[in-house]
């Protein structure tokens, strides 16, 4: 079993700082002092009569054993000076020992109520933050323990959901580790509490907990995810909206991926109607709890240079998995890619007359995403490209098979930008 020693170094950490703020420290100087005192009466008074504390360092063995009240009994004054000096240890250690126990105990038990009532702040790294809250949340909750297991990330619920409910939910999914952040998720405070930096992704429902009414839930979508964008540009952050007209908005904010609930129903419907078993189809495939799912596949570099029909077989032949389409991933350009390795004043005049300009010509750092469906057996695979296969949920091969978020969210169209 791995040990996490920065996960402990961090607790302890925390741990301190909170004991900070109360008395637990000077009790301990106080307690520290009286075991030194004790331990040095002891041993003048007992040593010179009988030799029961033997050195100084039975004499503070002695004092330690008194005061925590545990009593070995293999130290004994004889003397009544020493007895005096061991009753005082005694009566003094019942109230200092008491007093550091429930300092401690107190600190972890406001922190428990802190985070029952979301008022903690989320350590964690790596995590999944999802924003909002509305009657698809279970699914999605669902779907990521179907797609990520059974390395499942924490997961930051930041909503504004009652105690009830909340708690409700933390039953529901006990494998998995919740943090609660109970706040609007379109401040920027409350999302640093989510410690959104350090987010593997964050997911955008249309939200529907609070007082909030449902109408304006895509206007709280678009501005949770600038706020998320503005903070974590790197986060892969997924939102969903009630209206297709509200796309663009996201499209302004680098949303990695967008969904439009319902949107998919006309051509479910349609399939239904023109052939039968068609839209059976399409639902398993959206489906995040069907055996079959699909799944962004990582490729091996022994594949770059070669085509989509060896990939096609291997895929087939090792994991009895059906390659559905290539995803192709190309690095924003940037203005020092067309500029020449050794600076000149040509180079320099241009990179100012641009920074002048005031305008983003070069993007800022977001890459663009193409997706081929059926893709042709000779098309040539790059060191840019990724596959996306209809396969089991648990694959031979874990380490080879990368599980993506991007059909996590249900009840919409997954777009790419």
């Amino acid at each position: 079993m791995k040990i996490d020693l920065s996960k402990w170094m961090q607790t302890y950490t925390e741990a301190f700082k909170a004991l900070q703020g109360t008395h637990f420290f000077r009790v301990v100087t106080i307690t520290g002092l009286l075991i030194i005192l004790a331990a040095m009466l002891m041993f003048v008074v007992e040593y010179p009569q009988e030799p029961v504390a033997k050195g100084v360092w039975d004499a503070i063995w002695w004092a330690i054993v008194t005061m925590t009240t545990v009593g070995y009994g293999d130290i004994v004054p004889k003397t009544v000076f020493g007895r005096i000096i061991g009753f005082g240890v005694m009566i003094s250690g019942v109230f200092l020992v008491s007093m550091m126990t429930a300092t401690i105990a107190s600190v972890f038990v406001s922190q428990r109520i802190k985070e029952g009532k979301g008022l903690e702040d989320v350590r964690d790294r790596d995590h999944i933050v999802v924003c909002g809250w509305n009657e698809h949340g279970n699914s999605v909750i669902q779907g990521l323990v179907n797609l990520l297991r059974p390395r499942i990330p924490v997961v930051a619920l930041v909503n504004e959901l009652p105690r009830e409910e909340v708690d409700a939910i933390l039953y529901r999914f006990k494998d998995i580790q919740f943090r609660f952040v109970r706040g609007n998720f379109t401040k920027e405070e409350i999302l640093a509490r989510a410690n959104i930096k350090r987010a593997r992704a964050a997911i955008v429902l249309a939200d529907a907990s609070g007082h909030h009414p449902i109408e304006a839930a895509d206007e709280r979508t678009i501005f949770g995810a600038l706020a998320i964008k503005s903070m974590a540009p790197k986060v892969k952050t997924c939102a969903e909206l009630r209206n297709p007209e509200n796309k663009e908005h996201l499209r302004r904010a680098n949303v990695d991926e967008i969904v439009v609930r319902g949107e998919q129903n006309a051509a479910i419907l349609a399939s239904a109607a023109a052939a039968t078993g068609l839209s059976t189809v399409m639902k398993l495939l959206l489906n995040v709890e069907e055996g079959n799912k699909l799944w962004r596949v990582r490729l091996p570099d022994r594949f770059v240079g070669r085509t989509v029909g060896d990939l096609n077989t291997f895929f087939r032949d090792k994991f009895s998995a059906i390659l559905m389409a290539i995803v192709t991933e190309t690095s924003a350009i940037r203005l020092e890619d067309i500029m020449s390795q050794d600076a000149t004043a040509i180079d320099d005049f241009i990179k100012r007359k641009f920074e002048e300009s005031g305008k983003d010509f070069f993007s800022s750092g977001k890459g663009r995403v193409s997706v081929q469906i059926n893709p042709p057996f000779d098309y040539v695979l790059t060191k840019n490209d990724a596959a996306v296969v209809l396969g089991r949920d648990r694959p031979a091969e874990a380490s080879l098979l990368e599980k993506s978020l991007d059909f996590v969210v249900g009840g919409g169209r997954s777009e790419e930008k």
